[in-house]
């Protein structure tokens, strides 16, 4: 994004990689990625595969107010678009399946897409870890993805993504969802494309746009 002191994350050639590296990353010990990289892999996913490069200014006013849009962003793909919607299938499965571990990110009426984090952290200089770090990333409407949203706490209590972070991403995003006037949107069936036409209706539409202050915190969860 170009901001002064973004991180470049942690990921070592594959060149270099030791016999135990593989099953560690895919636990996700011995590799390291800022909050704003997890987002842009999860938004990969929504676009259907094409990466997009983040970008926190969408143009500038000039002085009679007329806005002069930003440069385009760069793109390009970089998954298939079936891996794309294998993928958002599975994500899917998270917050709405029976033994997923999302269901608190759940919004009625809604298809979420998302997946929980629980993280143990390094300590500094290789010593072992000590503490966690619970995150909860998804998208929705599923099959018309509109918005992203990434939540990530650390040394929460409880420890687990599902249990802390999974309920703040349903408030921040049910918010969103309904500022924004998006709709439910198609439903994206079990091992389906989001890309699919004519699919019915998601459900009943959120409320209309909310006021500040008038938006309730879901039942457990501090302030």
């Amino acid at each position: 994004m170009g901001l002064p002191g973004e991180s470049s994350g942690i990921l070592p050639p594959a060149r270099a990689w030791s016999a135990t590296q593989l099953p560690t990353a895919a636990i996700g010990q011995g590799v390291a990625v800022t909050p704003m990289q997890m987002m842009s892999v999860y938004s990969t996913v929504a676009n259907g595969g094409v990466w997009v490069q983040p970008r926190i200014i969408a143009g500038q006013r000039d002085a009679s107010g007329r806005l002069q849009p930003a440069a385009a962003p760069r793109s390009r793909r970089v998954i298939r678009p079936e891996t794309a919607q294998t993928l958002t299938s599975m994500l899917l499965e998270v917050v709405g399946g029976s033994t997923g571990t999302g269901a608190a990110a759940a919004i009625p009426g809604y298809q979420v897409a998302g997946k929980t984090g629980t993280a143990q952290k390094p300590i500094p200089g290789g010593a072992g870890y000590s503490g966690y770090t619970a995150s909860f990333i998804g998208f929705a409407p599923a099959a018309n993805p509109q918005v992203a949203v990434g939540v990530v706490l650390d040394d929460p209590t409880p420890i687990w993504g599902g249990s802390t972070a999974a309920p703040t991403f349903k408030i921040v995003m049910q918010n969103a969802l309904q500022r924004l006037g998006i709709g439910p949107g198609p439903v994206l069936p079990a091992g389906g494309s989001p890309l699919q036409p004519g699919l019915p209706s998601g459900g009943t539409p959120l409320p209309g746009p909310a006021r500040s202050g008038d938006v309730p915190m879901a039942p457990g969860v501090a302030e």
